[in-house]
């Protein structure tokens, strides 16, 4: 009797560890909560310094609260982080759920391994706002999420603000020297040309030194070589992406005017003379002082509307050739994996990860992760407040014991997972800010929004891919050694240096590289397609 019992405990106490385990929870479809149990989720992250305390964070509460999910993470250094997520997966140590710090190739890799878990038969039923944004932040918003095998293992953060289409490509002009020489905004590279000279020969600014001037100030890191490229045909100084076609942009007769025409800028004074040497705080001490004819973004280093607004946002100049008109619409813009949601194989529920990823996608949701909560008087350490003026939503920010409203939402959120930037969340974030709104009017006053055309798509490539594409370091930064040889005079641009230039293009096995790559977003398309 006394060994019947035994084993009847030993059997009792077998089906409570059973049924102990993890289970998967019961996930609704539909409204929130997500789940009607708590489900709790581990997450391996990246802590900033600028970061609070996790345990005591609002936003774990909250959003348990709100969807019944509890993010357990596992916190690493964030110098450090990418040797930790390495020994994470090589351990067979990780959690359920990435967030960010994992790169195309690691979506690949990982995929491939099994390690990450295909979401796309999941995204219908769970996810309908991602899927919702996937069809119409961007044509190639599938693109960028699918990888080679078709499969999709990581879920983006989504940018649906109109404005940020082309917000890292701004170049400005000083208006005001334009009106103190009676010139008009350039249309052509024939006319910025003339313009240049006459911000370099007429006191443009009209303090009576006509040698202060620097017509046209750049670093070569930057993207001010745009304003040239987009004349002669093409978005971006590498590699571009027209009608389905890779191009490597420094084997065009057209990059061969590129370079003709900014080593006339740099050999006539028009281009700074140090735009391939100077720092980031020489190149801002330009700016702050006013010697700049054309810059990029000038609003993020001059504090003063009076400084800042004298600029105005350039528009892409005509191409003299065919009339066009282009300017490069990010490919980052409307999905990107900057931040995401990755499922691993150790989740035991799969449905619950994806709901939370569309629901981390809503207004509601980035506004909880973004935003911070919200208050409506000044009693409170921070958080945002809703009011209405002339029938218009406005915000308020506070932030009292913080640097600013950044530093307040870190101590309260993650901040750095999947989230949409909406025209909604902006509003709150920038709060009527003036600098903002001039940036915003000078976007859509250039009428860039209307020329636009889609940089190469970010796509992820396979292991393999990526693996053999190792050389486009060394081509890229043999390109970069030559670019700064021409333009500045110290090799000459003609037939012979140009052939010669082509030449070792070849031996860097620029053909293997287009051929790669071709194939790569001939095969995204073809995947982006497959349904």
């Amino acid at each position: 009797m006394k060994r019947k019992l035994s084993i009847l405990a030993l059997i009792v106490m077998l089906l409570t560890s059973v049924l102990c385990l993890p289970a998967s929870a019961a996930v609704n479809k539909t409204g929130l909560p997500i789940t009607d149990e708590v489900v709790t989720l581990t997450v391996l992250f990246p802590r900033k310094a600028s970061h609070g305390d996790f345990d005591q964070m609002w936003y774990m509460d909250e959003l348990e609260a709100r969807t019944n999910i509890r993010l357990d993470f596992k916190l690493a250094d964030a110098s450090g982080f990418t040797e930790k997520k390495n020994l994470a997966f090589a351990s067979d140590d990780y959690t359920d759920i990435m967030f960010n710090s994992l790169s195309t190739s690691d979506i690949a890799a990982l995929g491939a391994q099994g390690i990450l878990v295909d979401l796309k038969p999941y995204l219908e039923e769970y996810a309908p706002n991602i899927v919702h944004l996937l069809n119409t932040v961007s044509d190639t918003a599938w693109m960028t999420v699918t990888s080679p095998d078709g499969a999709i293992y990581a879920l983006p953060t989504f940018n649906t603000v109109e404005r940020d289409q082309i917000q890292d490509t701004r170049i400005f002009i000083n208006k005001q020297w334009l009106d103190n020489l009676g010139l008009a905004v350039p249309t052509t590279l024939t006319e910025l040309y003339d313009v240049l000279t006459a911000f370099r020969d007429q006191d443009a600014n009209g303090n009576g030194d006509p040698t202060d001037e620097i017509p046209l100030v750049g670093r070569s890191a930057q993207a001010v070589n745009r304003l040239v490229l987009c004349a002669l045909g093409y978005t971006r100084d590498r590699e571009d992406f027209i009608d389905g076609e890779y191009i490597y942009v420094p084997t065009t007769d057209a990059y061969r005017e590129y370079l003709t025409y900014m080593n006339k800028l740099y050999t006539e004074g028009l281009l700074d003379k140090d735009y391939f040497t100077q720092t980031t705080e020489q190149y801002n001490a330009k700016l702050v002082d006013m010697r700049a004819g054309i810059c990029m973004n000038p609003q993020a280093t001059m504090p003063s509307p009076e400084q800042y607004e004298q600029y105005i946002f350039i528009p892409a100049l005509k191409n003299e050739k065919t009339g066009e008109r282009i300017w490069p619409r990010e490919a980052s813009f409307g999905a990107g994996f900057g931040t995401l949601l990755a499922v691993t194989n150790k989740c035991q529920n799969v449905e619950a990860a994806v709901r939370l990823a569309d629901y981390l996608t809503t207004v509601e949701g980035t506004i909880l992760t973004r935003c911070g909560n919200e208050y409506g008087t000044l009693e409170h350490d921070g958080g945002y407040e809703r009011y209405e003026e002339d029938g218009v939503v406005k915000y308020r920010l506070h932030n009292n014991g913080f640097s600013n409203y950044g530093a307040y939402r870190y101590s309260i959120s993650p901040m750095d997972i999947i989230h949409t930037f909406s025209p909604e969340i902006n509003a709150i974030i920038v709060a009527n800010d003036p600098q903002n709104q001039f940036l915003t009017d000078q976007t859509y006053a250039s009428g860039n929004l209307e020329v636009m055309r889609e940089e190469i798509p970010n796509i992820i490539l396979s292991a393999e891919d990526s693996d053999r594409l190792a050389f486009l370091v060394d081509l890229n930064s043999y390109v970069d050694q030559m670019d700064a040889k021409f333009i500045t005079g110290m090799l000459e641009i003609n037939d012979e240096t140009w052939a010669s230039f082509q030449q070792d293009l070849q031996a860097l096995r620029v053909d293997e590289l287009i051929r790669i790559k071709q194939a790569a977003y001939t095969n995204a398309l073809r995947m982006m397609n497959k349904e």
